[in-house]
């Protein structure tokens, strides 16, 4: 899938239920149109700041904070930083409960 598709498959979830972080991850290392060399997790933040950029809204995931609740960072430096930072504490590859979930504005289409 190309960045495009993963936004649209992003979307499609966010009328569902919130975005994982995992979902867009995963997605993303698949994403086709981008330089080979581009690593997993920047491809992965491709993604997210399209996601920021609709006003979506990193919320927690409940492990050591309160479930749902809207990161204290706002800004997209901020969020970039926050994820990057969590994603290079992981072992292995992220799971649906790791580093955040993104809420869809209420107008998400």
């Amino acid at each position: 899938m190309d960045f495009h598709a993963q936004i649209k498959a992003a979307l499609a979830e966010a009328k569902i239920d919130d975005v994982t972080f995992d979902s867009i991850f995963l997605g993303a290392k698949e994403m086709t149109g981008v330089p080979p060399d581009t690593s997993d997790i920047d491809r992965a933040m491709m993604v997210v700041q399209e996601l920021l950029r609709r006003d979506f809204t990193p919320v927690n995931n409940g492990l050591d904070q309160v479930w749902g609740a809207p990161w204290e960072e706002t800004t997209e430096t901020e969020i970039i930083a926050r994820i990057r930072r969590e994603f290079s504490q992981l072992t292995e590859e992220p799971s649906f409960i790791d580093i955040c979930w993104f809420k869809a504005p209420p107008d998400v289409e």
